[in-house]
């Protein structure tokens, strides 16, 4: 069940996952990394819909996946700016009330940034989260960024984003190594998630310490519990594909 809404009069695509008939249960909503879509999370959310009994809803950023292109250059706030104004406007426009977040990367860091905010949420899923910028991670997207912009990769990239991947790479690098950016954090924010959340983290992740995710779970609290994933990076769901569907699924099943 694929549409597009409009916002700002750009368009916005996005795809329901329907697993069972409309419930009062809450909807699984996914949210995309710096560089995903709809398209590159691949069957991950119609798996965990499947597996937990509840429908979802996958979309693709402004300016990602099959949405329309974006002009403007990012600023430091263009996380707060997704979770609070655009992710609510999302949910308005398709009636959706009651939600578990699950995001990765910049959508793990919006998950917590709207939970944090938004009392709608019913439970988060975070994986490979960013709440602040850290050594490695300026050194990983200094590394990555120009090999992303270079010939097979970029095709990739641009079979996902249809065209718009070399503009994706460079506004997440440009904002990444920013001055500006270098102070950007958002551990304030965590003590107001007051649902229960599930945090994610590879081991080897190449673009944040392993203190990370114990960061946000002490800044969460008791409502948080902490899984590394051995020897998986910053991909954890596709590393160890299968343990964090299941770590999702059995935390998601003690909601019910």
């Amino acid at each position: 069940m694929d549409r597009y809404i409009s916002i700002n009069n750009s368009k916005i695509f996005v795809k329901y996952i329907h697993v069972k008939e409309s419930t009062d249960s809450p909807l699984l909503v996914f949210l995309h990394d710096a560089l995903g879509c709809v398209a590159s999370w691949r069957d991950f959310p119609s798996i965990i819909c499947q597996r937990t009994g509840l429908n979802g809803l996958v979309y693709d950023r402004l300016g990602y996946g099959k949405s329309s292109p974006t002009k403007s250059n990012r600023s430091p706030g263009y996380l707060e700016k997704e979770a609070l104004e655009v992710l609510p406007e999302v949910l308005k426009i398709l009636s959706i009330d009651k939600v578990i977040l699950v995001g990765h990367s910049d959508g793990g860091s919006m998950a917590l940034i709207n939970a944090g905010h938004c009392n709608n949420v019913q439970a988060l899923v975070s994986i490979a989260a960013h709440i602040k910028v850290e050594d490695i991670t300026i050194k990983g997207v200094a590394k990555a960024a120009p090999n992303l912009l270079k010939g097979s990769q970029l095709d990739k990239l641009n079979e996902y984003h249809h065209g718009k991947a070399a503009k994706l790479v460079n506004d997440w690098q440009e904002i990444w190594l920013s001055n500006d950016f270098r102070n950007w954090n958002i551990s304030g924010t965590l003590s107001n998630i007051h649902c229960p959340a599930l945090i994610i983290q590879g081991s080897e992740d190449e673009y944040a310490t392993k203190y990370h995710a114990a960061e946000i779970v002490k800044g969460i609290g008791l409502n948080a519990e902490l899984r590394m994933i051995k020897e998986a990076g910053h991909f954890p769901h596709k590393d160890a594909r299968e343990e964090v569907v299941q770590l999702i699924t059995d935390f998601i099943s003690k909601l019910k």
